[in-house]
């Protein structure tokens, strides 16, 4: 007690060995009812998970690891969205998962399995196991109602046959123009 017998309880053990600090009513081995600081490692043993509460006792993710894959687990109790964030809880969100799986980058509202609001820059991009591999232009890029343009690879129909495409529409002053510094070969 601090301040004699009648002052204020700072740590509580109950007579089945658990302990409060700063609470009578411990609820775990340990229970702290106020931050907690550590100047060196914490020792989460033998597949502990640290277990995230929101502000209304709501269970909202887990940090666990493992000797199996994954190593590292990062879970939210239901189909929840993660953010990464700089700048702290309140800061520019980075990264987002969706509770569905999608991985926004400069977006929190993700449309595909992996959205970049932004430049990208990629060394090595391949589409794999599929039947429709297309890079498509949002429509409207330029302003004009209906414009799209798209490069696509895909099957043609029971498989046998592929096709390759580069590809504008919407009026007649929509064009292709190829450039090169040297010939451009077209062969068939």
């Amino acid at each position: 007690r601090d301040g004699g017998p009648d002052g204020t309880i700072n740590m509580y053990i109950t007579g089945g060995g658990s302990v409060g600090i700063g609470t009578s009513s411990p609820l775990q081995k340990l229970h702290v009812n106020g931050s907690i600081q550590a100047e060196r490692d914490v020792l989460l043993k033998n597949g502990g998970q640290v277990k995230l509460y929101t502000e209304r006792n709501g269970l909202r993710g887990y940090i666990g690891a493992s000797e199996g894959s994954p190593h590292l687990d990062i879970a939210t109790s239901n189909g929840e969205s993660i953010a990464f964030r700089d700048n702290g809880p309140g800061g520019d969100i980075n990264m987002f998962i969706s509770g569905g799986g999608n991985v926004g980058i400069g977006t929190t509202s993700p449309n595909d399995k992996l959205h970049v609001n932004g430049a990208a820059t990629v060394n090595d991009l391949r589409f794999q196991n599929g039947n429709d591999f297309r890079i498509d232009y949002p429509g409207n890029m330029a302003g004009g109602a209906g414009d799209d343009a798209w490069i696509r690879y895909y099957k043609d129909g029971d498989g046998s046959n592929t096709r390759f495409q580069i590809g504008v529409v919407n009026d007649s002053t929509d064009d292709i123009n190829l450039y090169s510094n040297a010939p451009i070969y077209l062969s068939g």
